[in-house]
């Protein structure tokens, strides 16, 4: 299964190395994020804010967790 991040990577045409440098993720961390080695609904906030920032897309395309993405909706409906 292919993960979000990995997905909205390669709809943007970029590789991981050009993600790593525009976002400031080393590549060996972004292969495990991609490949499912570490979580990136775990890591830190402005690292997923950077990343949604660099790929243009909401952190909703980014995070897997369904829990996760229901709070960040009901936070927005909120406003």
């Amino acid at each position: 299964m292919m993960t979000k991040l990995k997905r909205q990577r390669i709809n943007r045409n970029l590789t991981q190395a050009e993600l790593s440098k525009l976002s400031g993720i080393p590549v060996r961390t972004l292969q495990n994020y991609e490949q499912g080695v570490l979580c990136f609904d775990s890591a830190r906030i402005d690292k997923i804010v950077e990343v949604a920032l660099v790929l243009d897309c909401n952190i909703e395309n980014l995070i897997e967790d369904k829990n996760i993405i229901d709070k960040i909706k009901k936070a927005k409906s909120e406003k």
